[in-house]
């Protein structure tokens, strides 16, 4: 039986032709991350100083002009450099019986993929983004999705579908039911719907079913014009959440409506001035870990989804290539008022800076450096301050 095997595996190696149709490529990151938060009303402070390496690989097989399959296989390791806190910080796992941090974090999935032509379907682990299921960098390690996505490609649309039935948190190893509120899902199946009008806008309709918890819809909308001689681009997105009846979850009811319009003040400087305003029966609903909804007009650490809550959003980018090619600000200045804690009118605020540095050519291309700082405060809740500095290099092979 060895023989067999031995000379099967001799016998492909030896036909050129196969080695030729098979493409192999390996992306891989080093990440390294320094994250404190600093509360103003408490001694337990947050944070860890990890080191990271995501792994990503594909390695593809023509099968003939039109149809290509594909294995796509990730790993992904953290270790702990600094000491153990007993806090939870949502970097590593934590054991709450112990209260105890992990020393090491290790992630690992597969992907099967069959395509043809602008057409792929995909099964195992997803590393998609949607307006409910997001691979969030912000921390060290990514979250991942399992289950079956169909993407297909037109002329100017493009369909993206899929049931999702496990997650993996980013500071979780293994995958398990989606949650919300610690109630679990079956399972998340989903319709995202991208199309070009031309090349100045773009619209996009979302519809996602996450079974036994609640119904999100989601219309957005991305539109580049000119004002004399500025240039802006005006964001636009609405949600809907409807609850479908799971008693213990409560009622998630709920609207969301933003606007927001950047500018183009200065070469490399970009102004941004937007609202949102949450309606409906409770808070936003978010899932379980937590996931960020990156499709928001401006997501913020503080998010501002609180039942009622509007907000007012101001950003700032410019970009230092006059002076340091690859160096960036980005600032942002949010304000939420009209909500109500333990009854009483609440109010909330974000400031952040972010300064990142990317080398674009040379010997050291694809190393960048990055300083983030939020400064959060509440009226009636728990002011912080954090800070993360991230190291990151990628390169492939």
């Amino acid at each position: 039986m060895k023989k067999i095997i031995f000379s099967g595996l001799l016998l492909c190696l030896g036909n050129a032709h196969a080695v030729e149709e098979l493409k192999i490529s390996n992306t891989v990151t080093l990440k390294n991350l320094y994250a404190e938060r600093d509360y103003s009303k408490s001694n337990a402070d947050l944070g860890s100083w990890t080191q990271g390496l995501i792994y990503r690989g594909k390695f593809s097989y023509k099968l003939s002009e039109n149809w290509n399959v594909a294995l796509n296989p990730t790993f992904q390791y953290a270790y702990r450099l600094s000491k153990d806190k007993g806090l939870a910080d949502t970097i590593l796992p934590f054991d709450p019986i112990a209260q105890e941090q992990k020393q090491h974090q290790h992630k690992k999935g597969l992907n099967f993929e069959a395509s043809f032509q602008n057409h792929t379907l995909s099964y195992g682990e997803q590393l998609i983004n949607n307006p409910m299921l997001v691979i969030d960098p912000s921390r060290q390690l990514l979250p991942s999705f399992h289950g079956v996505v169909y993407t297909g490609k037109f002329k100017n649309t493009t369909i993206s579908t899929g049931l999702i039935d496990k997650y993996s948190r980013r500071s979780t190893e293994h995958f398990k039911k989606i949650s919300v509120k610690s109630i679990e899902s079956d399972g998340l199946t989903y319709l995202d719907i991208q199309h070009v009008i031309s090349p100045n806008l773009k619209l996009r309709a979302f519809n996602g079913y996450l079974e036994d918890l609640y119904n999100q819809s989601m219309l957005g909308l991305d539109y580049k014009w000119q004002f004399f001689d500025t240039k802006i681009q005006t964001n636009l997105s609405y949600f809907n959440n409807r609850d479908i009846g799971h008693a213990k979850l409560g009622s998630v009811d709920s609207n969301n409506f933003g606007i927001i319009n950047y500018a183009e003040v200065l070469p490399k400087l970009k102004v941004g001035i937007g609202y949102q305003k949450i309606f409906g029966d409770n808070d936003y609903p978010i899932i379980d870990g937590p996931i960020p909804v990156l499709d928001f007009i401006n997501w913020t650490q503080g998010s501002f989804i609180k039942k009622d809550e509007q907000s007012y959003h101001l950003t700032l980018s410019y970009e230092f290539d006059a002076f340091i090619p690859g160096l960036k600000l980005d600032t942002k200045y949010i304000h939420g008022d009209n909500f109500k804690t333990l009854g009483k009118e609440n109010n909330e605020t974000e400031f952040n800076y972010r300064f990142g540095y990317t080398i674009n050519d040379g010997p050291l291309q694809g190393l960048s450096f990055s300083w983030l700082n939020i400064d959060y405060k509440s009226k009636y809740g728990q002011d912080y301050n954090e800070n993360r500095i991230y190291t990151t290099y990628t390169f492939n092979f």
